[in-house]
């Protein structure tokens, strides 16, 4: 049903024409021109009198076909109207810039533009005389369909059953509702913000019907508010409900003054649901009554919009975040197969891609299909609010064919995208969409130069470009012609910079340059971008922003800002931007001259943006300017997340630590090292998380970090704090008032000087780390919550086990004087996962037994250790084991011992010198198994009678440098679900396992290396779904090559051959040698080759990708080539044939020429097109 939505974007896309045409700019075009403003005026009617049944049409369109065939051929000429309307608009905008020349080949004379445009107009007027004329005879009438996005009014009841991950939410919320701290507020008020559909109201429904909830308040009211906030409406609601009597009252006074009676000093909760209103003055007059209630009474806010919230808000705004992938399929399967197991249904697939609804909506603005919301709502947040009414109404989707009536094209990234995979859109005449997708983002993709060149220039519609991912160094300078884009995504791209014809983009609104890491400047004429409301330059290398960027006023992101020296270039620039969001990183701050450059900046009036980073870029002489610089740099109190970074003063300016910022939750402070002291941090009321970094001034850290203001117990939101490269730091006063009640997460690392004690009651703690301070002394009072602890290089530990009885992972390393842990640690009953590493002095564990819940077991570097506890037997919980460069340490394989292992899942030893046989019927669930370095392995065994049943978990076996391995279990290794078999080095192995082609049938991957005792494969040759085989260094296996048997292998579809100086290999492969299935070939250090079998390779009728490299002997190819179906080839140091392949002038070029990409060392060629230098390594990883 997708198609059937095309009458809900139409007029969407109808709206915001009528907008344009009725703008003063738009006029302006076609002012002293009598026959184009008659057209104009007429066109706009037309349109009207479409626009006027197209709800009637979007319902009938299901029922009669004749007219979803009307809408879809109106369709075509409203976006060919679009495109007219989009065109004068843009000549509008060029005319305002007053610079024509940055705009290539555009028509010079007025005159001409304007009849073009008005031939234009009339053709499109004649072909919508043609569906006015339709209206009648379909039988459509003016504004029949309902609003389909009227909502029903909320309740409190809610199905717990049918919620999914909102406890977090949920608890985090009551813990403020139950609290009996001073706030300081008459009344409080909390935001849930979230987009539409993200689960506001539920969470609301939750909390409203908690037991502890229903206990803690006197009085409960739940109002259902929506879009028109009735004052009046509203109080005789509350009223009502926490009086249990109904109200015909109509005098607002004498319902306000009721509520206040009944309210007073009562402790209620009250929640008012689904919140537009952004008028204070009426939410004063609101809140009048509830000033009277008891202490801790409070209020509960949902809403979709920010500015609602900021005008109602007493503590932090709880923003409610998108479901995880888990919670969202559990709540689909929930409603789409009820409580029963979504298994059952087998054609249910993962999508490759997944759309953020952000990228989405700026991708609709961008076509135009989000109409300007009127008053302050952002065009963004009308978006928002589209997108969750579309997903109520798709259906599936229908493969596209390419036609000239395509608007929107995606496909997925190959690793090579050429020209002839991409010019069947060349047809696509009205193509508006441009949008690859990448499931796997970070590999390298490659996209031909051919199709800037030669298929993006005649894409002259495109509103939404992205080449995000791709290996582009440059943009043609044609792009400018794209008039129409809104969207160009060039993030993760290697672009060193863009061409001056950007400049010319007069309608672009999103710009994306995330992470270009080469990227250094902008054009100097961005600035005539005056549209430009999203530009996301972060993680580039700019070394300062073009000249006069504030004339771009209409900037709603700016991720980061580099200040120049020069005018034009300063921090003053940013004073224009006043509606900015998200985050803004100012970096360069040394350029700064002083206090009043950095007020002009007019940051304290940014009151949108969530997250401040300051950095200066190096540390100068002049600490007082910079003081003076960070003192003027004050944010809006509404600042969410601070960091500074580099700053060079002596100390902190006031503003920080002052307890007006009520919205701030995360701190972080890094290479402030002329700071002597912190500010008085402990004064922000909810700030969650505290980094500090780095502060190498910093001696002490006593009451001013704590604070002496309005708050009686300093942080008293604090989450998570961490304390890290502290080199001078030796002091930490702790106050007796300053306890961390909700501190969860306490770390200090490198902090070698560092005495004394930690704070000692910490009752909420959850994660303890403390590593390298050797002088610290870590002692705890007794903590319930405490679920991860982790100690490195600590000398000092002055508490008992008994004090953490909750901790769930321990870590203890670097800890040379460790000789043994006591018997206490098998009291740990929670404990799932136990590490020690690098404790050389380490000998024992303690007699009893370990804790009983133990489900990781980890040892590295303890090279003293000799043997497992004797109550190892009773760990029946046991999943992973891993031993590291432990030699003396003896894995117990008694009989007694099987228990232990009836549950373990990955076993991986490494340098255990005393192992010489592993019995594996000891692992009946075992999954991985992993062996390395350990000389003294000679087997791996099963005992008699052990049935195929007791394997069938093993899905992965790697065996490495364990120089005295001779065989695998005698009749083989029954694993039916073995996937992957690596045996690396093993110099005395003899035979691969037997039966491999029955045992081992799910075997998809095998590489065998440097085994030179192996000489041929197990009878009945390799397992028939393998997939991937690499043989390397297997000379006397190499040897008897014609006796493998692979061409019987169809599912093979990767093979690797590779020799260390010793295979006698000339000729390769041998005709019938490999399967016609193979993808891809690699032939490495075979030094005796001299040439390749061009009947053997002529049979490979699926290659793709073939790699020759390390044959120094090798000098031609064959002389009927390669396969026709090769995508890639790769030529690497073959110093006799890499000459004769050089492009057009080398003897063999002409065998290799149709190849779309060649690789010949370091130079890359791609549709016969060089493109540069790449590294080796960077080629390998397009192929994993």
């Amino acid at each position: 049903m997708a198609e059937f939505v095309g009458a809900a974007f139409l007029s969407a896309a109808l709206q915001v024409m009528f907008d344009r045409l009725a703008s003063r700019e738009f006029v302006n075009v076609f002012r002293g021109r009598k026959d184009g403003s008659k057209l104009l005026k007429k066109l706009r009617l037309k349109l009207l009198e479409l626009n006027a049944v197209l709800n009637d049409a979007e319902g009938k369109q299901i029922t009669n076909p004749a007219v979803k065939d009307w809408l879809d051929e109106l369709k075509d000429v409203v976006y060919y109207a679009d495109d007219l309307v989009d065109e004068i608009a843009t000549e509008a905008l060029r005319c305002q810039s007053g610079q024509d020349q940055v705009r290539p080949s555009t028509p010079t004379s007025t005159n001409l533009f304007n009849a073009h445009i008005e031939s234009k107009i009339k053709e499109i007027m004649d072909m919508l005389e043609d569906f006015t004329k339709g209206i009648d005879v379909l039988g459509l009438r003016e504004g029949i369909a309902q609003n389909l996005s009227h909502r029903l009014p909320t309740t409190s009841l809610v199905d717990e059953s049918s919620v999914y991950g909102r406890d977090n939410d949920k608890e985090d919320i009551i813990k403020m509702l139950l609290s009996e701290e001073a706030t300081g507020n008459e009344i409080d008020v909390i935001p849930i913000v979230g987009m539409g559909g993200v689960g506001k109201t539920t969470l609301a429904q939750l909390l409203y019907n908690d037991d502890r909830v229903h206990e803690h308040f006197e009085m409960k009211a739940w109002v259902c508010v929506s879009e028109e906030f009735d004052v009046l409406r509203v109080t005789r609601t509350v009223l009502e409900a926490v009086t249990g009597q109904t109200s015909d009252a109509k005098d607002l006074n004498l319902l306000q003054v009721k509520l206040k009676e009944s309210l007073s000093g009562k402790k209620f909760l009250i929640i008012l649901d689904d919140v537009w209103n952004e008028n204070y003055d009426q939410w004063d007059v609101l809140r009048n009554p509830f000033r009277h209630g008891g202490h801790g009474s409070w209020i509960i806010v949902t809403t979709r919009i920010e500015s609602v919230a900021s005008t109602m808000q007493t503590v932090p705004i709880h923003r409610l975040q998108e479901l995880g992938f888990e919670d969202c399929w559990n709540l689909f399967s929930n409603h789409a197969f009820g409580k029963g197991d979504h298994d059952v249904h087998p054609n249910l697939e993962k999508i490759d891609y997944e759309f953020h609804m952000e990228e989405l909506v700026l991708i609709w603005i961008a076509e135009g299909f989000v109409e300007q919301p009127k008053g302050n709502r952002t065009i963004e947040e009308e978006g928002y609010e589209h997108f969750q009414e579309l997903l109520s109404r798709l259906d599936d989707d229908k493969p596209l064919s390419i036609c000239e009536k395509v608007r929107h094209f995606s496909y997925v990234r190959g690793k090579f995208d050429g020209f002839e995979k991409l010019k069947v859109i060349n047809e696509a005449k009205s193509l508006r969409t441009f949008l690859p997708l990448s499931p796997q983002r970070f590999l390298i993709k490659y996209l031909s130069k051919k199709v800037l060149d030669e298929i993006l220039p005649r894409l002259t519609r495109l509103r939404v470009l992205s080449l995000s991912y791709y290996e582009i160094m440059e943009l043609p300078c044609s792009i400018g012609n794209l008039i129409h884009l809104r969207y160009l995504d060039l993030s993760y791209t290697p672009i060193k910079q863009l061409p001056a014809s950007v400049c010319a983009l007069y309608n672009l609104e999103t710009l994306l340059l995330c992470h270009c890491l080469h990227l250094t400047t902008l054009p100097v004429g961005i600035r005539k971008l005056v549209c430009l409301r999203h530009l996301d330059i972060t993680g580039t290398k700019l070394e300062e922003m073009p000249m006069q960027m504030s004339q771009l006023k209409g900037l709603q992101h700016l991720t980061a800002f580099v200040v120049g020296k020069c005018k034009g270039l300063g921090i003053e620039e940013l004073k224009e931007y006043s509606n900015l969001r998200g985050t803004l990183s100012i970096s360069s701050l040394q350029n700064v001259v002083g206090g009043m450059d950095a007020v002009a900046a007019k940051l304290r009036e940014k009151m949108y943006l969530e997250e401040l980073v300051l950095e200066w870029g190096s540390t100068t002489d002049d600490s007082q300017n910079e003081r003076d610089v960070l003192g003027k740099l004050q944010p809006h109190t509404n600042l969410n997340r601070l960091g500074i970074k580099n700053y060079g003063g002596t100390r902190f300016p006031d503003w920080l630590g002052d307890q007006s910022f009520c919205n701030m939750v995360s701190l972080h402070f890094e290479n402030c090292k002329y700071c002597s002291s912190l500010p008085p941090l402990g004064q922000l009321p909810y700030l969650k998380r505290l980094t500090i970094k780095k502060m190498q001034g910093i001696t002490k850290v006593g009451s001013e970090f704590f604070g002496d203001g309005f708050l009686s117990k300093p942080f008293q939101s604090l989450e998570s704090l961490r304390f890290e490269e502290m080199f001078e730091w030796a002091e930490w006063c702790i106050l007796e008032a300053s306890e961390f009640s909700r501190l969860q997460k306490l770390e200090v690392i490198e902090c070698p000087k560092l005495i004394g004690d930690l704070p000692k009651h910490i009752p909420s703690l959850v994660r303890l780390e403390i590593s390298e301070c050797p002088e610290l002394v870590v002692s705890l009072s007794r903590t319930s919550f405490m679920h991860e602890l982790v100690l490195n290089k600590c000398q000092g530990i002055e508490f008992g086990w008994q004090d953490v009885p909750s901790v769930e992972k321990l870590v203890i390393s670097g800890t040379a004087s460790l000789k043994d842990l006591t018997s206490e640690l098998c009291t740990l009953k929670n404990l799932k996962e136990l590490r020690l590493e690098n404790c050389p002095s380490l000998l024992s564990f303690p007699d009893s037994r370990l804790p009983p819940m133990l489900t990781t077991l980890k040892i590295g570097d303890c090279e003293a250790i000799q043997c497992f506890p004797e109550g190892m037997m009773h760990l029946n919980n046991l999943k992973e084991l891993s031993v590291e460069r432990c030699p003396k340490l003896v894995l117990p394989l008694s009989e007694e011992m099987r228990n232990c292992y009836t549950y373990l899942q990955s076993l991986s030893l490494y340098q255990c010198d005393s192992l010489k046989s592993l019995p594996l019927g000891f692992f009946p669930k075992l999954r991985s198994l992993s062996i390395d370095y350990c000389i003294n392995l000679e087997t791996l065994s099963i005992s008699d009678g052990l049935g195929l049943q007791n394997l069938t978990s093993l899905e992965s076996v790697w065996i490495n440098y364990c120089s005295n391995f001779v065989s695998f279990p005698r009749g083989g290794l029954p694993a039916p679900n073995l996937t992957t078999l690596w045996v690396f080095r093993c110099q005395k192995l003899k035979a691969l396992p037997d039966q491999m082609h029955t045992l081992l049938p799910s075997l998809q991957s095998s590489w065998i290396s440097s085994c030179p005792e192996i000489e041929s494969f197990p009878e009945g040759g390799l397992p028939p779904k393998l997939r991937s085989l690499h043989i390397q260094d297997c000379d006397k296996l190499v040897t008897r090559r014609r006796e493998w048997g692979l061409q019987r292998l169809l599912s093979l579809t990767h093979f690797t051959i590779s020799g260390k100086r010793k295979e006698d290999v000339e000729y390769f492969p041998e005709e019938g040698l490999l399967p016609s299935t193979l993808m891809s070939l690699r032939i490495e250090h075979l030094p005796k080759l001299t040439s390749l079998n061009s009947r053997g390779l002529q049979l490979l009728g699926s290659l793709k990708y073939m790699m020759i490299s390390n044959c120094p002997q090798l000098r031609s190819l064959p002389e009927e080539g390669l396969p026709t179906s090769l995508r890639l080839l790769e030529i690497m140091y073959c110093p006799l044939l890499k000459p004769r392949c050089h492009k057009e002038k080398g003897d063999e070029w002409h065998k290799i020429a149709g190849i779309p990409f060649i690789h010949l060392d370091n130079e890359m060629i791609f549709e016969q097109v060089t493109l540069g230098q790449i590294q080796s390594s960077d080629f390998y990883k397009l192929y994993r």
